[in-house]
């Protein structure tokens, strides 16, 4: 299995990320960020897709017409993310004396616990909602915005398991995250991760 060696945050000692220790991996923005820093472009297709009503020729309907693109590297994400790790660190640490309003969306490193928590409607007992919860050494709270197909496996289940056996997730972590703002409401960072795993006790 192969590993990197590097400094995870400036200022940690030296660790190794084994793919063992991968919690989250946001592939779109490893190969977006190698593509910025090497200029080593992918072969990309256009692909000029219609939904069922643009068929119908109705020009007010003419919006379901829509253009994706594809991309194929020549490296895996893995690799790309090897490639990239060292500009990847130069990103800063988040700090507690940073403001709670955030004006505009900034990438941090961020070490903490991940757990899972889970929000519910006062007004609606049913409607709950299970979601990845971050709290560093100062007990700052980053409720992180997922998707699925980033999640590794085994991870990606423990938000459909019985709020029950929920409890006790506490997971020591690195992780590079977007905050995108700040929650009044929930007094919480809300934030997207790009990378996130295991760190070594």
């Amino acid at each position: 299995m192969g590993y990197l060696n590097s400094p995870l945050i400036r200022g940690t000692k030296m660790e190794q990320f084994k793919l063992d220790n991968l919690i989250y991996l946001d592939v779109e923005f490893i190969a977006l960020k190698y593509e910025e820093i090497t200029g080593n472009a992918p072969s990309s297709q256009l692909t000029r897709t219609e939904g069922m009503k643009a068929g119908l020729g109705i020009p007010v309907l003419s919006a379901g017409v829509h253009t994706q693109e594809t991309r194929s590297y020549q490296l895996s994400s893995l690799g790309m993310l090897k490639r990239i790790w060292m500009d990847l660190e130069k990103y800063s640490s988040f700090e507690k004396n940073i403001h709670a309003t955030i004006e505009k969306p900034q990438i941090f490193w961020v070490q903490g616990h991940i757990t899972v928590s889970i929000w519910g409607n006062p007004k609606d007992k049913d409607e709950k909602y299970s979601y990845f919860q971050m709290l560093d050494k100062d007990n700052t709270d980053f409720s992180l915005v997922t998707k699925g197909e980033y999640t590794s496996s085994g991870y990606d289940s423990l938000l459909e398991i019985s709020p029950a056996i929920q409890n006790n997730i506490n997971i020591p972590v690195n992780a590079l995250v977007k905050i995108l703002y700040h929650s009044t409401v929930g007094k919480s960072f809300v934030s997207t991760p790009f990378l996130i795993f295991e760190k070594k006790k």
